[in-house]
Protein backbone atom coordinates (compact mmCIF):
# COMPACT_ATOMS: atom_id res chain seq x y z
CA UNK A 1 0.00 0.00 0.00
CA UNK A 2 2.83 2.67 -0.65
CA UNK A 3 1.23 5.84 -1.47
CA UNK A 4 3.24 8.96 -2.68
CA UNK A 5 2.63 12.39 -2.58
CA UNK A 6 4.84 15.27 -3.45
CA UNK A 7 3.85 19.13 -2.39
CA UNK A 8 6.02 21.51 -5.15
CA UNK A 9 5.46 24.60 -2.76
CA UNK A 10 8.03 23.02 -0.28
CA UNK A 11 9.66 20.43 -2.62
CA UNK A 12 8.86 17.61 -0.23
CA UNK A 13 7.71 13.98 -1.05
CA UNK A 14 5.80 11.47 1.53
CA UNK A 15 5.82 7.99 0.66
CA UNK A 16 2.25 6.01 3.14
CA UNK A 17 3.66 3.31 4.15
CA UNK A 18 1.18 1.26 5.84
CA UNK A 19 -2.54 2.34 7.23
CA UNK A 20 -1.87 2.16 10.59
CA UNK A 21 -2.60 5.29 13.07
CA UNK A 22 1.14 7.38 13.43
CA UNK A 23 2.33 7.42 17.05
CA UNK A 24 5.69 9.28 16.92
CA UNK A 25 7.63 10.84 14.44
CA UNK A 26 11.56 10.78 14.22
CA UNK A 27 13.64 13.45 12.09
CA UNK A 28 16.94 10.81 11.25
CA UNK A 29 20.34 12.44 10.83
CA UNK A 30 19.95 11.89 7.31
CA UNK A 31 17.07 14.54 7.16
CA UNK A 32 14.23 11.74 6.38
CA UNK A 33 11.19 12.42 8.79
CA UNK A 34 10.03 9.22 9.43
CA UNK A 35 6.41 8.21 10.83
CA UNK A 36 6.53 5.27 13.30
CA UNK A 37 3.11 3.23 14.71
CA UNK A 38 2.11 1.74 17.73
CA UNK A 39 5.09 -1.63 17.36
CA UNK A 40 7.60 1.15 16.25
CA UNK A 41 7.14 0.23 12.67
CA UNK A 42 8.03 2.88 9.86
CA UNK A 43 4.18 4.14 8.90
CA UNK A 44 5.30 6.72 6.48
CA UNK A 45 8.70 8.36 5.26
CA UNK A 46 9.04 12.56 4.51
CA UNK A 47 11.99 13.80 2.56
CA UNK A 48 12.09 17.48 2.32
CA UNK A 49 14.21 19.34 -0.54
CA UNK A 50 13.56 15.43 -2.71
CA UNK A 51 14.11 17.08 -6.20
CA UNK A 52 17.87 17.40 -5.28
CA UNK A 53 18.32 14.16 -3.98
CA UNK A 54 16.24 12.80 -6.85
CA UNK A 55 16.19 14.86 -9.66
CA UNK A 56 13.91 13.37 -12.07
CA UNK A 57 11.30 11.94 -9.67
CA UNK A 58 8.38 14.06 -10.66
CA UNK A 59 8.97 12.24 -13.68
CA UNK A 60 8.58 8.48 -12.62
CA UNK A 61 5.72 6.00 -12.47
CA UNK A 62 4.13 6.80 -8.44
CA UNK A 63 5.13 3.35 -7.15
CA UNK A 64 9.04 3.59 -9.01
CA UNK A 65 9.31 7.15 -6.96
CA UNK A 66 8.04 5.64 -3.65
CA UNK A 67 10.15 2.77 -3.79
CA UNK A 68 13.43 5.10 -4.55
CA UNK A 69 11.78 7.23 -1.35
CA UNK A 70 12.05 4.00 0.49
CA UNK A 71 15.44 2.92 -0.63
CA UNK A 72 17.19 6.30 -0.22
CA UNK A 73 15.64 6.84 3.36
CA UNK A 74 17.38 2.98 4.29
CA UNK A 75 14.86 2.23 7.24
CA UNK A 76 13.31 -0.61 5.83
CA UNK A 77 15.94 -3.66 4.67
CA UNK A 78 14.70 -6.56 2.47
CA UNK A 79 13.90 -9.53 3.77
Amino acid sequence: MRQFSYDAEVDAAYVRLTDERIKETDTLDSGFIVDYDQLNQPVGIEVLGVSRLLPNILGLPEQEAAQQLVELSGILTPY
